[in-house]
């Protein structure tokens, strides 16, 4: 079994020790930090995976990193991989994988966890822009409560029922692999 790689700081940007063995190569997805447009409170994380495998490794990686009740807002064309990227999030802090799935017809889905508060995952894509039609959803309440929250699609207005979010782009490269782009706000 190959050792983890060791990530060092050079140039400004996160590298790994290069040339990569091959068997880590194939193995784990890119962790790249780049600064672009520095600013000392965000943190920026880029995902490069090739496969699901790596998809799904990315989100085990990144839900270490998320504060207790955080609000994940999760941005992408349609088919993108954000449900499945929500998956692998939900799975690693415990919810069963196959539950998950998109809320785009009941807008609110829940996912119960062993120990501690649900995940709630919204999805606004179908929502419109009636702020009547959020408060009887109970958005307000879902999004300050307990638990991680995974927002696809979001809507601006939302801002007003959240302290802060982490902003999570996925884009499809030309060689098909997905391109995940976390942006944290430092505390």
């Amino acid at each position: 079994m190959a050792r983890p790689l060791r990530p060092r700081w050079g140039g400004g940007i996160l590298t790994f020790p290069r040339p990569l063995p091959e068997a880590a190569e194939a193995a784990a997805p890119h962790f790249l930090v780049v600064p672009a447009n520095y600013n000392p409170r965000v943190t920026e994380r880029t995902y490069i995976c090739r496969t699901e495998a790596e998809t799904e490794a990315a989100g085990r990686d990144i839900v270490t990193k998320l504060p207790p009740r955080a609000i994940v807002h999760l941005t992408g064309d349609l088919g993108v991989g954000k449900t499945f990227l929500v998956r692998a999030m939900a799975a690693a802090l415990g919810a069963v994988p196959l539950e998950v799935s998109s809320p785009s017809f009941a807008i609110v889905h829940e996912y119960p966890l062993p120990d501690g508060a649900p995940i709630i995952h919204i999805d606004g894509y179908r929502l419109s822009e009636k702020r009547r039609e959020w408060m009887e959803i109970g958005i307000p309440e879902l999004l300050g409560g307990d638990g991680i929250k995974f927002v696809e699609w979001p809507k601006c207005d939302f801002a007003e029922f959240e302290d802060s979010t982490i902003e999570i782009a996925i884009e499809v490269a030309e060689d098909q692999s997905r391109v995940i782009k976390v942006t944290t706000p430092s505390s």
